[in-house]
């Protein structure tokens, strides 16, 4: 897993953010692909411009954990392992990151790749 994710986060370090087209989202469908080959976020691309619009559509299919139950199925109820994809609290609310064995990463609006030391509310093993 190791040499996998430090090839796929080199592939993504100029990648800049962009509502619904290399959001935060976006870098776990990206790491999907990247991965496992599925392609579960591709029908989502272009669904939002703004924030206030991802805001929307989040409100109107029950929010960020029922979304990522949608695309990966149930959660893991363990600790998070390299590779994980996860639901990391931020003061603006939860945010799609990967985990890297010590912290999560992820694609932050107007800063691109950010790492953080957090804990996730919710966590997919793919």
């Amino acid at each position: 897993m190791q040499d996998k994710l430090g090839k796929f986060l080199s592939t993504q370090v100029s990648i800049e953010f962009d509502w619904g087209r290399s959001d935060c989202l976006q870098f776990l469908g990206s790491w999907d692909r990247f991965l496992t080959g599925d392609d579960r976020t591709q029908h989502l691309v272009g669904i939002c411009s703004t924030e206030q619009e991802a805001l929307d559509y989040l409100a109107g299919i029950g929010g960020e954990v029922a979304l990522l139950i949608d695309l990966f199925g149930h959660e893991h109820t363990g600790e998070a392992e390299r590779g994980d994809v996860g639901l990391i609290p931020t003061p603006k609310g939860l945010l799609g990151g990967i985990y890297t064995g010590r912290l999560w990463v992820s694609r932050f609006p107007g800063r691109g790749l950010s790492y953080v030391k957090a804990k996730a509310d919710h966590i997919w093993r793919l």
